[in-house]
């Protein structure tokens, strides 16, 4: 098998992974890994995908064809070596399927950290995750309305946060339903209905009113 031959068949075949691993990362936004980490991420979730399709096949032949249940099958990744072996496409179709449900499940324990949360509640880890704590923090349910002060330009706003960049870039915000006031004096100076803020990290520092938080007794328990 030449070599283009070879790797047009790794590409149809690493197809889950590949759609797997791209919804997640536009849903998770930029990282700085490594290329290698990439090649691991989409390698996991081809594996994982095609894992999932397999067993969801023996369950439904075994349940509603058992005539076929007990049919040889060929490994759906031999045809990676063997140029013998045709590729699947119902293989391949199913399990890029399966990759986007995968893709859409890994972003959202991305957002709300569900397997740290898990971790901390057993007294695992007392560690956020990977994360950029400003990502951590917008993603708290709490995050809404928030007290920003801009100390560059001794002003505060008080709205609500509707997009916030990513960890990697400057800071970013876009605000809806702002009132702006003078940070030292705290007079009122105009409202607004959105507002876009770009600054450094030192130069802002955002606020939660304290009836947002909610006085969680059981944080402070665990304190």
């Amino acid at each position: 098998m030449s070599f283009s031959a070879f790797a047009i068949r790794v590409v149809f075949l690493a197809l889950p992974g590949i759609v797997g691993s791209k919804i997640y990362k536009k849903m998770r936004g930029p990282t700085s890994r490594r290329r290698w980490e990439d090649f691991v991420e989409v390698l996991l979730f081809a594996l994982m995908s095609y894992a999932i399709w397999l067993v969801g096949v023996w369950f439904w032949e075994a349940l509603f064809a058992a005539d076929a249940a007990g049919a040889d099958r060929k490994g759906v990744l031999d045809a990676f070596l063997d140029e013998k072996i045709p590729l699947d496409w119902g293989a391949i179709i199913g399990a890029t399927a399966v990759s986007m449900i995968l893709g859409l499940a890994s972003a959202y324990n991305h957002t709300y950290s569900l397997l740290m949360r898990l971790a901390q509640r057993i007294r695992a880890t007392k560690r956020t995750g990977d994360e950029d704590i400003w990502e951590v923090f917008h993603n708290s349910p709490v995050t809404t309305w928030c007290v920003v002060r801009d100390h560059r330009h001794n002003l505060m706003y008080f709205g609500f946060v509707r997009y916030y960049s990513d960890s990697e870039k400057r800071r970013e915000l876009v605000l809806e339903n702002v009132t702006v006031y003078t940070n030292d004096s705290g007079q009122e100076l105009y409202t607004t209905g959105a507002m876009y803020l770009s600054r450094e990290s030192q130069d802002m520092t955002i606020e939660l009113p304290k009836a947002l938080l909610g006085q969680d007794k059981n944080a402070q328990t665990n304190k």
